[in-house]
């Protein structure tokens, strides 16, 4: 162990010894590179470099040889090295000395490489102890070993390995250059493994330009590695700003601009001369347009954004053309301006000339025909109503914009009006002029014109005698409506009016109306009344000539609640609604409202339907035979079956339910009729009488006959042909009695219970038990005469002497019979006797 513990000892001790002679040779390398740096100067990368081996003769080699026991010591370890870790360090060297980048080196930096690539530890063999100990030994404080920068050697703590390219930017940080850290790259993995090497850093990256002054293609080397190198790295992008102020810029020899105070660059695009200045945030041509040619890269820096126009026609605005020393420049601002207004759409038009009005509307910029005028003291060239207008002289900037402006391109309607008497205009040449300036009318303007009764109303016998109205007050001439009533603008002009024309396009745009509103014919029909019908019919017809074309959309028939269409409901003349009366006269005998016969084809035309829907006509049929019973039904049958194609499921049920019919009594009196469901009534025949006439029940039932179409929709409703069975025995043991004296004798009656015997399997159970309970089956007893009994109650004769000795009550003698009460009850008399 002793042993063990000396050897490594002295192993460490050799590492550390290593170490030293390292930094000695080290600080010669660099003390040679500076030295070259200065006398030399860097070569270019065309030009070719000596390799170490080969500089100086061989007497000035040996003079650089290491000397001392440094040298010594360095000679005989590379020997042990050799022997211990298995590698012949010169000869690896001269293998990798080809992959470097010797044309970028100078030769003291070369040897550098060459000392860092053999100061490097690998695994040793076959005790990987020796290695790790000398290695320790040679690595005791790795922030203090010496590496190669671009300024010399340097301690590791302080020099800087390459980031991505920002090595390329700095000028004073140490920064090992990218072939040296390529070529010793395992001492620069040990060094950074143990933390006494680090990459460059933003930060210092920062620190080191604010030290100096770039270039402008170095500038533009710099934009365009931070634009990559941000998108990389997004973390990084916080720090954009603080990189952007460090920079300054020399162009030319110029006063350096500091990036800090610059936020726009002016685009090719603006069209802004040279001659005219820019915002002081914005960064100078000079150099912006090299900034801008690279723009599609550059953008994602967000250094820059490019100058929005309407921040510098705000500066122009306030710093040219507010200057009235500068003159000059105003016509060229102005075509700016123009020109760029002309590009914009609609909505940014407004928004761009409204801030221009704001800046500049009463500041006296433009050349005028009475001199400098501000916007809002001019008049457009084309406004020469009145000689003494200042009007704009300048060609250079457009109509809409100087508008935008605030120039004036028509003159005040109040100085119109107030010089209407000394121009001697009637109304229609006032409406001419009035459309043909309509364009540049303000929103006030607009109002005015609107409020004021300055347009002529035709007088008549039917119009409201005034001499002027308003436009909203006032119709189109048209005789029409001017015979309904309604007021129409007198035009005294040769040529007729024409709503096409400009005179009609003004006056329609001011609120003159080329037809009243459908609710204005409603109204005017309902005040008129029926006392005034043929200026009513008049009013509906108009109405109707136009509810295609200039009220389809206003005109909705369902929506019209207003009574106003002349009808007939039972006879009474009055108004109803479009949806309240019909043109068919069918549906009259329901009770409906018809529509007169002479606007039958108006009414059409405004929606009015010929019939009511089956909806409708059911609701009606509710209410008449649920509470009117109509004298006389067969028209109301008749309308209802022409109509029962309209019917769906749910309105025939509905109406099978509510619908009755109505039964004479024998004196045949309406008055006395008995008003009974369909089923409770059944068809007869009208030629050979009721069509069960030879049916013992026809007595027991109802019959009718409202003809070949009533009796189609009564059917439908329930009405049939025959009873059931079980409605016959229903009535039958319901009161035996009532239905003996209906059929008239017992021999009927008889037949009648032989129809229920014949039928008895179609008979529920139900009523079966309920058949057992009754009494009313005939039972006959000693001298023929019979009574009313119950099954049970009652024999069946199958021995004659046993009758004549019991005379019991017996059941008829016939086998239908015997096989019915049998059914019901009855027991054979032999059994009863035995």
């Amino acid at each position: 162990p002793a042993l063990t513990v000396w050897n490594s000892e002295l192993l460490f001790l050799a590492g550390s010894i290593l170490r030293g002679s390292y930094e000695q040779l080290m600080g010669e390398a660099s003390a040679e590179f500076e030295l070259q740096k200065r006398n030399q100067g860097l070569r270019t990368a065309s030009e070719s470099v000596e390799p170490a081996s080969a500089v100086g003769t061989p007497e000035e080699k040996k003079e650089k040889q290491t000397t001392g026991f440094a040298g010594m010591f360095l000679n005989g370890l590379k020997s042990l090295m050799t022997d211990s870790i298995g590698v012949d360090l010169n000869r690896w060297s001269a293998e990798h000395e080809l992959e470097l980048e010797m044309k970028k080196l100078l030769p003291a930096e070369r040897v550098a490489v060459m000392l860092m690539k053999t100061h490097t530890f690998i695994g040793s063999t076959p005790d990987k102890r020796v290695g790790e100990l000398l290695l320790q030994g040679f690595l005791a404080h790795p922030r203090a070993v010496s590496v190669m920068t671009e300024v010399g050697a340097r301690p590791a703590s302080e020099a800087r390995v390459p980031n991505n390219g920002m090595e390329e930017f700095t000028v004073r940080c140490p920064v090992v250059k990218r072939a040296v850290a390529q070529a010793c790259f395992q001492m620069m993995e040990l060094l950074s493994s143990r933390g006494g090497l680090n990459p460059l850093r933003l930060e210092e990256l920062v620190h080191d330009l604010e030290l100096q002054v770039l270039s402008v293609d170095k500038f533009l080397r710099l934009c365009k590695w931070w634009s990559r190198f941000q998108q990389r790295d997004a973390s990084s992008r916080s720090m954009g700003q603080r990189l952007k102020s460090s920079i300054v810029v020399s162009m030319n020899n110029s006063e350096p601009l500091a990036m800090r105070s610059f936020k726009y660059l002016l685009s090719p695009k603006s069209g802004i001369p040279v001659e005219l200045s820019i915002p002081s945030d914005v960064l100078p041509r000079s150099l912006g347009d090299h900034v801008v040619s690279a723009w599609r890269e550059l953008k994602s820096t967000a250094w820059f954004d490019m100058l929005p126009f309407e921040s510098w026609a705000k500066f122009a605005c306030e710093q040219i053309l507010a200057d009235e020393g500068q003159r000059s420049n105003h016509e060229l601002v102005l075509k700016c301006f123009s020109t760029y207004y002309s590009r914009l759409a609609s909505r940014e038009r407004d928004a761009f000339g409204s801030q221009l009005r704001v800046k500049l509307e009463n500041v006296a910029f433009l050349e005028t025909s009475m001199g400098v005028r501000s916007p809002a003291d001019s008049y457009l060239s084309s406004v020469v109503l009145f000689d003494d207008l200042p009007r704009v002289s300048t060609a250079v900037c457009s109509r809409s914009l100087l508008v935008a402006l605030g120039v004036r391109d028509h003159v005040d309607l109040e100085v119109v009006f107030s010089r209407l008497d000394s121009l001697k205009w009637d109304p229609v040449a006032l409406i001419r002029y009035l459309a043909s300036v309509q364009g540049s009318f303000s929103g006030d303007e607009w109002r005015r014109l609107r409020l004021t009764p300055f347009l002529p109303v035709r007088r008549g016998r039917g119009a409201e005698q005034r001499s002027h109205g308003t436009a909203s007050e006032l119709f189109v001439p048209d005789q029409s409506l001017f015979e309904l009533g309604f007021l129409t603008l007198e035009w005294t002009d040769k040529k007729a009016f024409k709503t096409s024309s400009p005179e009609g396009r003004f006056l329609h745009q001011l609120g003159v109306r080329e037809h009243p509103s459908a609710a204005d014919i409603i109204d005017l029909t309902v005040n008129l009344g029926l006392d005034n019908r043929a200026s009513l019919v008049k009013a509906v017809e108009y109405l109707a000539a136009h509810v295609d074309t200039t009220y389809a959309a206003e005109y909705v028939p369902s929506a019209v609640k207003r009574e106003f269409l002349p009808a007939h409901i039972s006879g009474v003349a009055k108004l109803e609604s479009p949806g309240s009366c019909f043109t068919a006269h069918t549906p009259a005998c329901m009770g409906f409202a018809v529509v007169d016969s002479d606007l039958r084809s108006a009414a059409t035309a405004l929606g009015v339907k010929d019939h009511p829907s089956a909806d409708e006509i059911l609701l009606r049929a509710r209410f008449i035979f649920e509470k009117e019973f109509p004298r006389t039904v067969e028209e109301i049958y008749d309308y209802l079956s022409a109509r029962s194609g309209t019917f769906e499921r749910r309105h025939w049920s509905e109406l099978s339910r509510v619908i009755r019919i109505p039964v004479l009594s024998q004196e045949n009196n309406p008055e006395s009729a008995t008003w009974l469901k369909p089923s409770q009534v059944f068809f007869e025949d009208q030629v050979n009488g009721p069509m069960n006439a030879a049916r013992p029940y026809s007595t027991l039932f109802r019959y009718v006959d409202f003809g070949a179409s009533a009796n189609a929709l009564l059917r439908n409703c329930g009405v049939r042909d025959i009873p059931s069975i079980v409605e016959i025995v229903q009535q039958v043991i319901s009161d035996p009695e009532l239905v003996l004296d209906k059929v008239g004798n017992e021999a009927t009656y008889i037949a009648l219970l032989k129809e229920i015997a014949v039928n008895f399997d179609s008979v529920p159970q139900a009523l079966r038990s309920s058949m057992l309970k009754k009494s009313f089956l005939l039972g006959f007893v000693k001298e023929n005469s019979s009574k009313f009994c119950r099954a049970a109650e009652c024999s069946l004769v199958d021995d004659t002497i046993l009758l004549q000795l019991f005379e019991p009550v017996h059941a008829p003698l016939d086998s239908t019979l015997e096989s019915f009460y049998e059914k019901l009850g009855s027991k054979w008399l032999s059994k009863e006797v035995g």
